[in-house]
């Protein structure tokens, strides 16, 4: 494997170019798009994203996991709105309703037959799978089994799964797609973590693997800094993230809370740089991470995730 390093100068030229080409699509930049920078930066002179057919198959890949994750974020608001008077009640209904259909449409256009495409096809559905089962075994963990360490398992493999097999999807890469393809034997998450140990680990046997491991610490990094923005309106809604994990083991002192998610997340970008990155990439991509969230919390309506925009119109229906 060689030696080349994962530099700020790639990172600010290539947020430039996807931030240009994202716009040009009629696409907002959103923290999922921050994966693409990192992909044209660690990939660059393999992956030109001008005239890359991959790039729509690539935000349609993102845009269904987000949907994903609003559904799961939305559905304890959905649960509290029960109590709440019907005008809150129809606003939350309203809500989940529109994200289910845009995540089904996304399926669909996912699983749009194309012709010259059936091994990315097969790289989605194995990526369907693989996810769907992870989603499955926790929601099956009964409350008394979530703790720090548990959550930072199933958020890295949930990372880990998504992040290889965007790459192998986006680049058109053979070594990739043959990393993705084999099914698992055992629908278990277990052996799910065992296909992606390399990864998760950071035990790559080639340049193409060391880069993604880089990257895949990165994005661990990213999470932590995504769950601590995070924290109040998580804890409010009782959602099981790494910080909010890390708040009941510090019995509810935040400032405790974090400095030990800080420290998690420095420790994943030193792994980072231990795998090409250099420490100005690293900081560079947490502070524009920590910017375009900012961004997102202070004008919710414009750029808010469905949930920031539901909590958002919920306070303007009921004054709160």
């Amino acid at each position: 494997m060689n030696n080349e390093r994962i530099g700020l100068p790639d990172l600010a030229k290539e947020t430039v170019n996807v931030t240009k080409e994202l716009f040009v699509r009629g696409l907002r930049i959103r923290p999922s798009a921050l994966t693409l920078v990192g992909l044209t930066a660690v990939f660059k002179g393999h992956f030109p994203i001008q005239d890359n057919s991959n790039i729509d198959f690539y935000v349609n890949m993102a845009q269904f996991q987000a949907r994903t994750n609003d559904l799961l974020d939305i559905i304890p608001i959905a649960a509290e709105s029960k109590d709440l008077p019907s005008g809150s009640f129809g606003v939350v209904r309203t809500h989940y309703q529109s994200i289910q259909r845009e995540r089904r449409a996304t399926l669909t256009r996912l699983r749009e037959p194309e012709e010259g495409h059936e091994v990315r096809r097969a790289v989605v559905n194995n990526y369907m799978a693989e996810i769907a089962l992870i989603n499955r075994d926790e929601r099956k963990k009964s409350e008394g089994t979530y703790y720090q360490g548990n959550v930072i398992a199933y958020r890295a493999l949930e990372n880990a799964v998504s992040l290889v097999n965007l790459s192998a999807i986006v680049l058109d890469h053979s070594e990739l797609k043959a990393r993705v393809l084999p099914k698992i034997e055992k629908r278990t998450t277990q052996a799910v973590k065992e296909k992606y140990n390399w990864i998760l680990e950071g035990n790559p046997e080639t340049s193409m693997e060391r880069k993604l491991c880089a990257l895949f610490n990165i994005v661990m990094g990213l999470q932590c800094c995504d769950d601590v923005l995070d924290l109040k309106h998580d804890s409010r809604l009782g959602l099981h993230t790494i910080a909010t994990e890390t708040l009941k083991m510090h019995d509810g002192d935040e400032r405790k809370t974090r400095q030990t998610v800080a420290k998690i997340r420095d420790e994943y970008y030193k792994r980072a740089r231990g795998l090409g990155a250099t420490k100005a990439a690293t900081s560079a991509i947490n502070s524009t991470y920590k910017l375009v969230k900012l961004i997102m919390d202070a004008f919710p309506k414009r750029f808010g995730a469905p949930r920031e925009k539901l909590l958002a119109e919920l306070k303007t229906v009921e004054g709160l």
